[in-house]
């Protein structure tokens, strides 16, 4: 079939604007829509066009028809929004309320999440790397948690605010605290890793009654 010569008229500013911009720019989406409309400005068919700059002819069609309607607004790609996420915000959210949670006492025969865990327990088709990327966007890593005293004793608490108070007096130089040291054995939990929101340390209790040596 033969071809249909397309003509753009350039005015001489515009000419010179595109055949700068055209050396000049980085971007090849930039660079090949220029040449396009240099070469169709020039007279050059578009099935010729479209071979030198590796296109389809239709692409050639679409550059001329938009260079008319719009100029040289036309030249620069728009954005592209690109793929929809597999992980929306509210399977963010989910995420976030999930791994907070201790797996057993949702009714899960395990201790600790892992990302393949929370990928099958939420229902996301997505790979378990993905899911360790937005734990970390959502502020949680992997860390050992630290222990905390759980004394059997009713008065503990009070107890530990007076010996606070007592420890403050001793920074201040007012009194001179002594402090009497121990043994003890204990069976204390074994410690593992587990998911932490960042700042933000998990306490085990300690067993209430020690075995003192």
């Amino acid at each position: 079939m033969a071809s249909r010569t397309i003509v753009l008229k350039l005015s001489r500013p515009m000419r010179r604007r595109l055949t700068r911009l055209s050396a000049k720019t980085r971007n090849k989406i930039v660079f090949r829509r220029c040449q396009m409309v240099l070469q169709l400005a020039r007279g050059e068919p578009p099935e010729q066009v479209a071979a030198g700059l590796s296109c389809a002819v239709s692409t050639v069609y679409r550059m001329q028809k938009a260079f008319r309607q719009h100029g040289e607004q036309a030249l620069w790609p728009g954005h592209s929004p690109g793929r929809p996420r597999k992980v929306t915000e509210a399977d963010e959210r989910a995420l976030d309320w999930a791994i907070a949670q201790e797996p057993r006492r949702l009714g899960l025969n395990f201790s600790n999440w892992n990302a393949k865990h929370l990928a099958v327990y939420l229902k996301l088709a997505v790979h378990a790397v993905t899911i360790l990327r937005h734990l970390w966007a959502l502020q949680w890593r992997w860390r050992r948690p630290g222990l905390r005293v759980a004394s059997p004793d009713p008065r503990y608490a009070p107890k530990s605010r007076y010996l606070h108070r007592l420890q403050r007096a001793a920074v201040r130089g007012q009194i001179r605290l002594y402090y009497e040291d121990e043994m003890d054995v204990a069976l204390l939990p074994t410690l593992s890793g587990r998911w932490m929101r960042v700042g933000h340390q998990t306490k085990v209790n300690t067993p209430g009654v020690n075995a003192k040596q």
